[in-house]
């Protein structure tokens, strides 16, 4: 990250406890399985849900700090990046532009969102940080992009990473 994500992550950025907020999210997660009888692909769903609600804040609240928006789709490689080191602290470990499948894909082998959680056997395949992909299609939408993001792997269900794919729907 350059000098601008480091002004923005010490100076700017409002400071969050990962560990509450993972157990926060834990919790919900916990609790959206119940209601979902255990269902991995529904409770998967209501987490992109709910970080497209998120996303809606975010978006308004970056474009009130810092004023950057990408302009064309390939740019979210970079300006996503950007987002997830101001919100963790951290950069994505491998970000892949691929334009012949029109899609970007963000790998983190040490994602902060799900450090130490695994979950159970009957619990895995559930996309534990799929809300971070919520976010990713609700700024896109905004932004005017037809696109849509879904985590693929998840250091929670077993996976070597998280992986997250964007795909512009054009």
């Amino acid at each position: 990250m350059g000098m601008k994500g480091w002004v923005a992550w010490h100076v700017i950025a409002d400071k969050l406890n990962l560990d509450a907020f993972v157990s926060f999210v834990s919790g919900t997660v916990d609790y959206i399985l119940e209601l979902e009888n255990g269902d991995v692909d529904k409770a998967s769903k209501v987490l992109w849900e709910i970080g497209r609600k998120m996303g809606r804040r975010m978006l308004t609240k970056y474009a009130e700090r810092i004023g950057k928006h990408a302009i064309e789709f390939y740019e979210f490689s970079k300006t996503y990046n950007f987002a997830y080191y101001f919100y963790t602290g951290k950069s994505f470990d491998k970000i892949y532009v691929i334009p012949e499948e029109k899609k970007i894909v963000y790998e983190d082998y040490n994602c902060p969102l799900c450090k130490g959680i695994s979950l159970p056997d009957e619990f895995k395949g559930l996309k534990f940080c799929n809300s971070v992909d919520g976010i990713f299609t609700e700024v896109c939408i905004m932004r005017g992009f037809e696109a849509e993001s879904w985590e693929t792997k998840c250091k929670a269900s077993g996976d070597e990473c998280c992986r997250h794919e964007l795909r512009l729907k054009i």
